[in-house]
């Protein structure tokens, strides 16, 4: 079986972060898939993460990864994560990672509707299942493999800001009344019929003034007569 193309697309607003260039290096050497790896700077990320979609047509790629500047993982975790993406043969696969700011919340969002019969969206704060892919409705684009056939149906720009409203969702109170471009680009692809599915198997770390973890993972078993 050909392996499929991969391009490994590495947006920030400044340098990546020690963890992520370590990782990528790793990922390089230890990686049993066929990739390319491109770097791109801006100001406003979404014109970064549009732009390697063009990236990706021109080296026609099969897959669109995207890997943020400041997060950190294994290259166990990336090939586990493409593994499963090509086992599913999902559209759009992301790992499950939480905020650089707080590990209690994490990327995973759900559509609930409330009383009045409105739709919003909300934290996965209980997940499912650690030991298998799960469908979602928005996940973070920060460590997330995409299928080059879901751009060929989505119009651009696939990925911007934009008000709850667009998509019918209950609106939010300003300062928090815009949707990220990574909610938009998996609401727009739902609604073109594109499946998300989030990968809680693999352990990754996101780089704030720490690196945070999952509290699932972050749990280590102490064993008798050892020491914290």
């Amino acid at each position: 079986m050909i392996s499929p193309k991969i391009l490994l697309a590495v947006p920030s607003f400044d340098d990546p972060s020690f963890e992520t260039t370590i990782s990528l290096k790793h990922l390089e050497r230890e990686t049993e898939y066929n990739t390319a790896t491109k770097y791109k700077k801006a100001t406003y990320i979404h014109t970064a993460r549009n732009g390697f979609v063009y990236d990706a047509v021109d080296l026609k790629a099969n897959y669109l990864m995207f890997i943020d500047a400041d997060m950190s993982f294994s290259s166990k975790a990336f090939n586990d994560l493409i593994k499963h993406g090509l086992d599913l043969d999902a559209d759009i696969i992301g790992g499950l990672y939480v905020s650089r700011y707080d590990e209690t919340k994490n990327v995973v969002k759900k559509i609930q509707i409330d009383k009045e019969g409105k739709g919003f969206l909300e934290d996965i704060k209980e997940i499912p299942d650690f030991k298998k892919p799960f469908k979602v409705d928005a996940i973070g684009t920060g460590f997330m493999l995409i299928n080059m056939r879901v751009f060929q149906k989505l119009e651009p720009p696939f990925f911007y800001y934009t008000n709850p409203k667009s998509f019918g969702l209950k609106e939010v109170a300003f300062p928090r009344n815009e949707l990220g471009e990574d909610v938009v680009f998996c609401l727009t692809a739902r609604k073109a019929g594109f499946t998300i599915y989030c990968d809680p198997t693999i352990e990754l770390g996101h780089v704030g003034k720490k690196v945070y973890v999952h509290p699932h993972y972050a749990k280590k078993e102490i064993l008798e007569g050892s020491m914290e």
